[in-house]
C-alpha cells in the first residue's frame, strides 16, 4: 500500500461520479469515456449552477 510516483496517470485506476446540482449515485464513470450521454439533461442554463464532481482512487492493498 505504498504511493510511488508515477510521470503518467493510469486512467484505469481513477473514476469520477456527479455529485451536484443532480447527484448521479448510481454510476462511477472512467475517464477517457463521453459525457454526452449520461450528462443530458442535468445542465440548467436559468439557474446557472456549476457541475461538481466526486474522483475516486482504487488501491489494491494486501494485508498478510
Amino acid at each position: 500500500c505504498y504511493q510511488y510516483p508515477t510521470p503518467i496517470l493510469p486512467k484505469s485506476r481513477y473514476r469520477y461520479q456527479m455529485s451536484a446540482p443532480i447527484p448521479d449515485a448510481q454510476w462511477c464513470h472512467p475517464y477517457t469515456t463521453t459525457t454526452a450521454i449520461w450528462e443530458m439533461g442535468h445542465d440548467n442554463p436559468t439557474t446557472g449552477d456549476n457541475f461538481g464532481y466526486v474522483q475516486w482512487r482504487k488501491r489494491n492493498c494486501v494485508f498478510l
